[in-house]
């Protein structure tokens, strides 16, 4: 009958997502090669291992090495959106000081800020609690906020924070939620990274977390990216059981607020499949 029929469909379906997925992270082996290739080979000429070079050879030579990178970093951003789409990327959770997770990417951000004259400034709570979640993929939308951050802004600079708030009634007066009952009510960590940069237009506001979102956005076009970077932050912290929005002026700058529940070790990280929504309850928050 016709649900056999929907049944049938539903597998057919399932089928051919997963041979895509597979045919991707194939594809996406098959390119890392070559582009790693590139990447050394570049480096190896600028280190002078096959002779010296002039200036103008240097400074092409810089050109192809930066781009090998843009290349493996888009690469990498559409085979990390591939695996959590199609269920397949599995958080490692173990407990962790925020600290020391973000340590790392603030000297890696820090020389960008540098090259662009821009201020960092890193203000993290003394009290903050300890975490429970992927060390790595915490490290990641850390880093995506602030090289978006980076890339939208040409005077001024970023600030990164992070407190511990509680919420109580869907509110806390430690921070001006979107909506009462955003959050859940409960302890949790907020993270957030300001820029002094474009800011976002109200009327791309509702998309800015949309795939490839920022090929379509005229006052964003001319930035480096695919704007993949936000999309991948958001399903990453929704996995966490966490919420990401932002707020932003024209002219004046945008900041990005991440939340993460306080968790016990043992707590079973969700997969994106099932709308971001934290169906756990071991742990608790």
């Amino acid at each position: 009958g016709r649900r056999q029929r929907m049944a049938e469909m539903e597998g057919e379906l399932r089928a051919v997502g997963q041979s895509q997925t597979e045919y991707l992270v194939r594809m996406g082996h098959e390119l890392r090669m070559p582009l790693n290739t590139i990447i050394g080979f570049s480096e190896l000429l600028h280190e002078g291992s096959y002779g010296d070079l002039n200036e103008s050879q240097e400074d092409r030579l810089r050109r192809v090495h930066y781009n090998g990178l843009r290349l493996l970093a888009i690469l990498d951003d559409l085979l990390d959106l591939n695996h959590i789409d199609s269920g397949m990327l599995r958080l490692e959770p173990v407990a962790f000081q925020l600290g020391q997770v973000v340590k790392p990417v603030i000297e890696r951000i820090g020389v960008r800020c540098t090259q662009k004259s821009l201020d960092l400034t890193v203000k993290l709570a003394d009290d903050l609690p300890v975490l429970f979640g992927d060390e790595t993929r915490i490290q990641q939308v850390v880093y995506n906020l602030l090289d978006n951050g980076i890339k939208f802004t040409d005077t001024g600079g970023l600030t990164l924070s992070a407190g511990y708030i509680q919420v109580k009634q869907g509110q806390t007066p430690d921070l001006g939620l979107p909506a009462t009952g955003w959050l859940s009510d409960g302890d949790w960590v907020v993270l957030s990274v300001a820029d002094t940069g474009t800011g976002i237009a109200p009327e791309d506001q509702g998309r800015i977390f949309d795939e490839f979102v920022q090929v379509n956005l005229t006052q964003r076009r001319s930035r480096e990216g695919t704007g993949l970077g936000l999309t991948i932050t958001r399903r990453l912290v929704e996995m966490h059981g966490g919420r990401v929005w932002f707020e932003s002026e024209v002219g004046v700058g945008t900041t990005f607020f991440v939340t993460i529940p306080l968790r016990q070790p043992g707590f079973v990280p969700i997969t994106a499949g099932n709308g971001g929504q934290d169906t756990t309850t071991a742990g608790g928050q």
